[in-house]
């Protein structure tokens, strides 16, 4: 009976589901290290892999070291790109580690690690992807090579004195050029890697606009073009560094540097400018402005060419509401010892209304009323906003 018994459960555990689970044999270590490392100028944790070192993607941007990281389960890939700025908020300091100690232990990956589009080696860390930094700043085969800057827009610089090891993007800093405050009555074009400055008295931030001709003018409508243009040629240097040149009265000079990037995720365009000295740039891009209106010039060049539908004064300021005869209101803030400011341009919005008066709350402010506008509850209403006439800048 016992033999028939012991028979039976023989047959039925065969009939059971077998899993083998195996454990996932590591192929490394991953070692502590005394060299402080930093990426974008901040100091981040680093590891040493086979005598260099790495860095956590996921960290790059969880941290907000100036880079998005992208993963994808179907694909099994993780993509990293950089955002071409530095990071915004300031980083712990990273205490330096003895060198040496066995911190964790490298796996094996089936992972498609890229950074900037470009195939990367990556190190699978337990479930987290590592990255080493002097392969990502490697000038060798670079089209960057003659700029410093590696294939995936980087370099590293290795400080054996102090045992530090420093990587860096390429960074724009057109922002604080193009759009500075003080950068006002002005439009840019943008063709392949030459800037273009146009003036225009109704901006009172300067903007890139709609390109229309082999000039690359700003295009009456608005609507119509694109404000940065590409040859067949330029589209494909993504991601390498290009000379930047400024367009003024036809005259080019190179500037500084640009590079294009697509992504693919984003289905778009991005040009990142670079000026070589950018106080240098500012004032040359400055100087395509039309002189600076008297306060009886700025007026009579707003009343003479626009409907006056509110006006309201406290000295020294005047402010208006005009607007074309079909077409929307806009603000215009005139200030008596010279300078105005364009704002709230609903122009191409003849449905919209402003309506303006000095707030009684705030010393020089003005309350500004927007109607029809859509409420946080989805209700159609009037929404306003109060200005303090010292935030604005008078140009």
């Amino acid at each position: 009976m016992k033999k028939i018994l012991s028979a039976l459960l023989m047959f039925l555990l065969l009939l059971l589901p077998v899993c083998f689970v195996a454990a996932e044999e590591s192929c490394g270590y991953i070692y502590s290290t005394d060299i402080l490392t930093f990426v974008n100028g901040a100091p981040i944790e680093g590891y040493n892999i086979g005598g260099r070192t790495v860095v956590i993607a996921e960290d790059l941007e969880d941290q907000d070291y100036g880079f998005t990281c992208d993963y994808n389960e179907d694909a099994r890939s993780l993509s990293l790109y950089s955002m071409f700025r530095k990071p915004v908020d300031a980083k712990e300091e990273i205490v330096r580690d003895m060198p040496g100690r066995i911190v964790g232990e490298i796996y094996p990956t089936d992972i498609t690690v890229t950074y900037n589009g470009i195939p990367v080696t990556g190190y699978n860390l337990g479930g987290r992807t590592a990255v080493c930094l002097e392969e990502l700043g490697d000038l060798t085969d670079s089209p960057n090579a003659e700029y410093g800057y590696s294939k995936y827009l980087g370099k590293y610089l290795w400080d054996g004195e102090n045992r530090t090891l420093s990587y860096d993007s390429y960074f724009s800093n057109a922002r604080q050029v193009l759009f500075a405050d003080d950068m006002t009555r002005l439009e840019y074009t943008f063709a392949d890697n030459v800037l273009y400055i146009w003036p225009n008295d109704m901006k009172y931030a300067a903007q890139f606009v709609s390109a229309c001709g082999e000039e690359h003018r700003p295009c009456a409508d608005k609507s119509v073009g694109d404000p940065y243009a590409y040859s067949e040629t330029f589209a494909k240097s993504r991601y390498c560094i290009q000379p930047l040149y400024l367009s003024i009265d036809g005259q080019k000079q190179e500037i500084g540097t640009v590079v294009s990037v697509y992504v693919p995720e984003a289905d778009t365009n991005r040009t990142y400018l670079t000026f070589s000295d950018a106080d240098k740039a500012a004032e040359k891009i400055k100087s395509v402005r039309m002189p600076q209106k008297t306060y009886q010039e700025a007026y009579a060049y707003f009343t003479d060419r626009f409907q006056v539908v509110d006006k309201i004064e406290k000295p020294p300021y005047t402010a208006m509401v005009l607007k074309e005869e079909d077409g929307g209101p806009f603000i215009v803030i005139l200030n008596q010892n010279g300078g105005y400011v364009c704002f709230y341009d609903y122009t191409k919005e003849p449905q919209k209304t402003l309506t303006i008066k000095w707030d009684t709350e705030t010393e020089n402010a003005i309350w500004i009323g927007m109607y029809p506008e859509v409420d946080p509850h989805g209700q159609v209403s009037t929404l306003h906003s109060v200005w303090e006439m010292g935030w604005l800048h008078f140009d």
